[in-house]
């Protein structure tokens, strides 16, 4: 025995045999159990537990406490069409019957009484495919061209009313009342929904295009069995799940379903599956001819706590449910062929790949006696948990792989079984040389070379600029220090010997008192000319261009001046001086503006005192100097030109010059800049 649970029997000189042990929980109805007709469309239950079947051959077969009645329902017209589609018991237990030529109706007593179907003022035995009862007990039925209520209650020729909305002749195959009274219409346009009178159509994408076979309803989603496109529900009237072959199921050809206890049972053209709905909607049990039924062509199945009744086209099929609990054992999958472009390569182990070869087929087979073509495979191309992909077919195919580490996972299940065990193909596909990281870092390498060696030729050249220019710099420097110390040597004694020499002219010589004024002249001359030189010299040295030496110089010179002036005087520096480097025009500059003020308050202000203030606020340096004298109202008022050339040296550096009068006294406010 198998894992399947079949019996092999091995012969002499016949071969070998396979004894199934399908159908051991199974029992059967056929012609030989007194069937009329094996050709069964529709199941429904009564109150009493009996079964009706709706059959070919205008036949509905009752069974009751394993007795077995067939009634032969009169023919409306002579056809070869001659099959009971539908079939429903109204809330007074009658049995309606939908034929392919019209309705009858059977009372308790199995009385016949055919249904009139007046259409466009004509009577019309049409085609009738699908009946249900409403909450009044009304019988509503879907017929070849619409839908309409067939009242219970009346005569005969007053059951059939169509629904307002359905006169628009389009074909019709299905209709479904749901719990809350409103009802849901299956025709060639697709699934409609009528509520208060209205007709909605209900979009879903291009999936409800197919023939829709049944509606139902399963735990507040809409369920749609379609004829060629699997079971679709809805949530909100919108698409929420889409189960086909692919997912499971036995076939996309699905006819009928039943819910019972969180399962939907779905009969199709290849067996009957179970959809478990439950935080998931997955694929269940699957049961066919190899679990011992009649025939994988169902046509409707019903279900109570003890059984599943299936209806085939070779019968009636009744399957204890308690002995089908257990499920077969898994089958083994395993991988045949592996192609690499085409080409066959040994798969065992992990398979070396060059980035070319990135097409990849691969082949597979689980053994399964049963039904093999019922196998349903699943694979994933990746390592997570997730991601699986069902498929029927026995192999895969993966085209324009990039380059990385690569797990095929495949695994099978047989329609009674749960999935089994993966088996794996593990293959790199490896980059071409200009990705692998020892390329990426000899290139990497190799630039990071580059950017030093021009960094290193940019900062040698920069290094050299700069000692160039600090060497151009400390020429200059030294010659502005050669020219200043020479200068103040040569012309510093050549005017002192000027004064020397007109001072002993005065004394030693009798000159008169004309030639004696212009010799103090000549003197006095002189010695301002010294003055002047001695100021040039201070400027044109190089040691003296720092903020601390030109503070200290206009300091020393103005407490000299003032002195000298018998002013009185009160000058202000600053606590801390920056180390700041000044140019020689910027200390000249600023030096003049000063010696300019004090000239003025000396000669024009007649003033008795004089406070300088000398600060830094932020990157300025500021000169306040204030007397009590009169001044000028304004640059323009004063006569010579001291207050509009201290003006413009302010604006030369970029600074501002400012003069402020006022009752008490003059002053003027010099702010320049120290970033130059």
């Amino acid at each position: 025995m198998d894992k399947e649970g079949n019996t092999w029997i091995n012969t002499e000189g016949n071969g070998i045999y396979l004894l199934s042990n399908a159908g051991s929980n199974v029992m059967n109805y056929t012609s030989e159990n007194g069937l009329a007709d094996v050709n069964i469309k529709r199941i429904i239950k009564s109150k009493d537990n009996s079964l009706w079947l709706a059959c070919g051959k205008q036949t509905v077969v009752h069974i009751k406490e394993e007795k077995i009645t067939n009634l032969k329902l009169r023919t409306f017209v002579n056809s070869r069409q001659d099959r009971v589609l539908d079939i429903a018991l109204d809330n007074k237990e009658n049995l309606w019957a939908a034929t392919d030529n019209g309705i009858v109706r059977l009372d308790s007593k199995n009385k016949e009484v055919l249904v009139s179907m007046l259409e466009n003022n004509k009577e019309d035995y049409v085609s009738a495919k699908c009946l249900s009862v409403d909450t009044s007990g009304n019988i509503i039925a879907t017929y070849f061209m619409g839908i309409a209520y067939l009242n219970n209650t009346g005569s005969a020729s007053d059951y059939f009313k169509p629904i307002n909305g359905s006169t628009i002749r389009k074909r019709t195959y299905c209709h479904y009342s749901d719990k809350y009274g409103r009802l849901w219409v299956a025709n060639i346009d697709g699934l409609n929904l009528i509520e208060n009178n209205n007709w909605t159509r209900i979009q879903s994408d291009d999936v409800l295009k197919e023939r829709i076979l049944q509606i139902g309803e399963a735990k507040g989603m809409m369920v749609i069995a379609l004829s060629d496109n699997g079971i679709v529900f809805l949530k909100n009237n919108k698409l929420f799940k889409h189960i086909t072959k692919k997912d499971g199921l036995p076939s996309d050809i699905c006819r009928r379903f039943y819910y019972f206890n969180n399962s939907l049972w779905v009969a199709t053209n290849k067996g009957i599956a179970e959809i478990k709905i439950d935080q998931q909607i997955s694929i269940g049990k699957v049961f066919n001819m190899s679990s011992g039924i009649l025939s994988d062509d169902i046509h409707d199945v019903l279900i109570d706590s003890s059984s599943i009744y299936i209806a085939t086209d070779q019968g009636l099929s009744v399957l204890n449910v308690k002995n089908n609990t257990s499920s077969s054992s898994p089958p083994d999958v395993y991988f045949t062929n592996f192609l690499v472009n085409n080409r066959s390569v040994p798969f065992n182990g992990a398979v070396s790949l060059s980035y070319t070869e990135n097409t990849i087929l691969a082949s597979f087979v689980a053994p399964v006696f049963n039904n093999p073509e019922n196998v349903l495979y699943s694979y994933k191309l990746g390592n997570s948990g997730s991601g699986w992909i069902n498929t029927t077919n026995r192999s895969i195919e993966f085209s324009g792989l990039l380059q990385g580490d690569y797990q095929l996972s495949i695994r099978a299940k047989k329609d009674n079984s749960s999935w089994g065990a993966e088996k794996k193909i593990i293959f790199i596909i490896h980059p071409p040389y200009w990705k692998t990281w020892w390329f990426r870092l000899l290139i990497t390498s190799i630039l990071i070379s580059i950017i030093y060696y021009l960094q290193r030729v940019y900062v040698r050249q920069k290094l050299r600029k700069r000692i160039a220019a600090m060497s151009r710099k400390e020429l200059i420097l030294n010659e502005r220090s050669r020219i200043s110390s020479d200068m103040h040597d040569d012309l510093g004694a050549d005017l002192s010997r000027i004064v020397v020499l007109s001072e002993v002219l005065r004394v030693k010589e009798k000159v008169n008192e004309n030639t004696a004024i212009h010799l103090d002249k000549i003197t006095r001359y002189a010695s301002d000319l010294r003055e002047k030189v001695d100021e040039i010299f201070w400027a044109l040295n190089p040691q003296h261009d720092t903020l601390a030496d030109l503070i200290s110089y206009i300091h020393h010179y103005a407490l000299d001046f003032l002195e000298d002036a018998e002013l009185k005087h009160q000058v202000e520096l600053p606590d801390k001086i920056p180390g700041i480097e000044l140019s020689a025009i910027f200390r000249r500059s600023v030096f003049l503006i000063v010696k300019e003020a004090l000239h003025n308050v000396m000669k024009h202000a007649d003033a008795s005192s004089v406070n300088i203030r000398i600060y830094l606020q932020e990157s300025n340096l500021n000169i306040y100097i204030k007397d009590n004298g009169r001044g000028v109202a304004t640059i323009e008022d004063n006569p010579g030109n001291g207050m509009k050339n201290m003006k413009e040296r302010a604006a030369l550096l970029g600074g501002s010059f400012t003069v402020m009068q006022s009752s008490n006294g003059f002053a003027i406010q010099l702010t320049i800049s120290l970033i130059q």
